[in-house]
C-alpha cells in the first residue's frame, strides 16, 4: 500500500536481490503476456478483416452471411461415463420427436424389436431395408407389402450394408447404359460407313441414326432440365444445402455431376445420402441408432410409395424416351436381320440383350406410374384428413413431386413449369412455409435483420468485440 511515511502502518521492507529478482522476473512475464494477447487480437482482428470482405454475397438480396456466424442453437452430447464407446448394448444416440406432443417420433418399442435381418421366401436371414409400424402401439412389421393400414408409419433402415448395395447397384447401372450408349454409337457409325454389309438400307439406317440422336438430345435435355430445377430448389431458402457462393467451376461442376445422377438414374438414396441423414429435421422422423455393434439409422416416410416416388424421382420423364430408343434399336435390327442375309444371326443375336432392356423399363415404367398414382392420393388424403405437421409434409411434397398446390377448398392449382418464380424456388418456400414477400428466396433472410452497411473502423470494432 501506498502510505505516507509519516502513517504508523508505514514500514520498509528490505527485500533482498533474490526476491527483487523473482518480482522484476514476474513483471516481465505479465509484461510478455500482455504483448502476446494483444498480438494474437490483432492477428485475429486481421484474419476477420480479410475473410468479412471475402465473403460471398447472396445472389438474392446481395448481402454476404455474417461473419463470424452467430450461433443460434447448440445441441452438445457425449458417450456417458458409464457406458464404453464400443458398448454392445443398444444405444439410441439422437432420436427427433413431435413438437406438440412432445413425443418421440419412433415409440420404444420399435426400437426394441426392430431387426436387422428377417426370414423371407426367398431365404433366411435376409437384410432388412425397410418395415411398417404402428404408430400407437410400436408394433413392427417386416413384410410391408401385406400392411395397407394408412395409419401405420414406415421407415427405411439404413446400414453400411444398405448403402454399399445402393451404390454397388447404381454404379453398375451407369456402367451398364454406358456400355449401351457406346455399343449403339458404334453400331451407328458402323452403319454409316460399311456399304458392303449395309448399303442397301441407304434410307433406312440414316432416319435410324437421327431418330437414336434425336431422343438422346431429348433424355439429356430432361436430365438437364431435371438437374436445373433440382439445383433451384436445393439452393433456395426451402432447402439450402447446394452452396452456391463459390467459384463458378465448383458450381458447374457440382451440377454436371447432378445432370449425370438425372440421366442414369442414380437414385435419391445414393445422392442425397448427407440430406437423408442429417439430423436437422422439419418433419420427417429421424433416429439413429447403434444396435449389435452396428450403426444404423431410421428415417421415416409417409408411406413406402412416397419414398419410391422420392427415391425415383424424374424417372417418370426419363423412362419414356428410353422405351422408345430401345424399341427403334430392336426394331431397326430386327429389320436389318429380315432383309439382310449377311448380318441375320448377327442381328438376331444383338437383339436379344436390347429387347431384355425393353421389357424391363416396361416394368419399371409400369411400377413408377402406380407408385405415382397411389403416392399423390395418398398425400391428398394426408392434406385433408392429417395433423398440421402432416399437412406441412404433405403441401411440400405436393409442390416438389408434382408441382401442384392444393388451397383450403381441396382445389389443385397446377404451376407453371417454365415460371421463373416456380424454378428459383421461391414459390415453392412461400407456399410451404407461408413467410411474407419480403424474405429473401434465395438465403431466407429477412432484409430488416440485415446489417447496416459499415465503415471499416466500426466493423473493426465489431469484429474486436466478438473476439472478447
Amino acid at each position: 500500500l501506498k502510505l505516507s511515511s509519516s502513517s504508523p502502518h508505514y514500514r520498509e521492507y528490505d527485500l533482498g536481490p533474490s526476491m527483487a529478482a523473482a518480482a522484476a522476473a514476474a513483471m516481465a512475464t505479465i509484461c510478455t503476456s500482455k504483448q502476446s494477447e494483444q498480438s494474437d487480437a490483432k492477428n485475429m482482428r486481421t484474419f476477420v478483416d480479410e475473410h468479412t470482405k471475402d465473403q460471398p454475397p447472396c445472389k438474392g438480396c446481395g448481402e454476404s452471411w455474417p461473419y463470424p456466424r452467430n450461433v443460434e442453437y447448440r445441441l452438445l452430447s457425449e458417450v456417458p461415463a458409464r457406458l464404453r464407446a464400443d458398448t454392445p448394448k443398444c444405444i439410441v444416440a439422437f432420436q427427433t420427436r413431435n413438437p406438440k406432443t412432445r413425443q418421440p417420433d419412433f415409440p420404444l418399442s420399435v426400437i426394441q424389436y426392430m431387426s436387422h435381418t428377417w426370414n423371407t421366401r426367398s431365404g433366411k436371414n435376409r437384410l432388412n431395408l425397410d418395415f411398417e409400424y404402428c404408430k400407437a402401439s410400436g408394433q413392427v412389421f417386416f413384410d410391408t407389402a401385406k400392411q395397407e393400414d394408412g395409419s401405420n408409419g414406415y421407415a427405411r433402415l439404413i446400414t453400411l450394408n444398405s448403402w454399399y448395395s445402393s451404390l454397388c447397384s447404381s454404379a453398375v447401372f451407369m456402367c451398364l447404359s454406358t456400355m449401351d450408349l457406346q455399343a449403339t454409337f458404334s453400331f451407328c457409325v458402323e452403319l454409316l460407313i460399311n456399304d458392303n454389309e449395309f448399303g442397301q438400307f441407304f434410307a433406312s439406317k440414316y432416319v435410324f441414326v437421327v431418330i437414336w440422336l434425336a431422343l438422346l438430345l431429348v433424355n439429356l435435355a430432361i436430365a438437364v432440365r431435371e438437374a436445373s430445377l433440382e439445383w433451384r430448389l436445393k439452393s433456395s431458402a426451402l432447402v439450402g444445402d447446394l452452396i452456391t457462393e463459390c467459384h463458378r467451376f465448383d458450381n458447374w461442376s457440382c451440377f454436371f455431376a447432378l445432370v449425370t445422377f438425372r440421366f442414369f438414374f442414380v437414385e435419391m438414396q445414393v445422392k442425397d445420402i448427407v440430406i437423408l441423414l442429417h439430423p436437422w429435421k422439419a418433419v420427417q422422423p429421424f433416429a439413429a441408432v447403434k444396435m449389435e455393434n452396428a450403426r444404423s439409422y431410421l428415417v421415416g416416410f409417409k408411406d413406402e410409395y412416397l419414398f419410391r416416388v422420392q427415391n425415383r424421382a424424374g424417372q417418370e420423364l426419363g423412362l419414356p424416351v428410353q422405351l422408345l430408343s430401345k424399341l427403334a434399336i430392336c426394331g431397326f435390327k430386327g429389320w436389318l436381320a429380315y432383309w439382310g442375309n449377311a448380318t441375320r444371326w448377327q442381328m438376331l443375336a444383338a437383339s436379344l440383350s436390347t429387347f431384355g432392356s425393353l421389357l424391363w423399363l416396361i416394368h419399371k415404367y409400369r411400377m413408377v406410374s402406380q407408385d405415382r398414382k397411389k403416392c399423390k392420393r395418398s398425400l391428398l388424403n394426408a392434406l385433408k384428413n392429417g395433423e398440421e405437421r402432416e399437412r406441412e409434409g404433405a403441401r411440400r411434397m405436393l409442390l416438389a413431386l408434382y408441382k401442384i398446390e392444393v388451397d383450403e377448398n381441396g382445389c389443385e392449382k397446377a404451376l407453371s413449369k417454365k415460371s421463373a418464380d416456380f424454378l428459383s424456388g421461391v414459390a415453392i418456400s412461400r407456399a410451404v412455409t407461408l413467410s411474407d414477400s419480403k424474405f429473401c428466396g434465395q438465403c431466407g433472410r429477412d432484409p430488416e435483420d440485415l446489417p447496416l452497411p459499415a465503415t471499416p473502423a466500426s466493423a473493426r470494432r465489431s469484429a474486436s468485440t466478438c473476439i472478447r
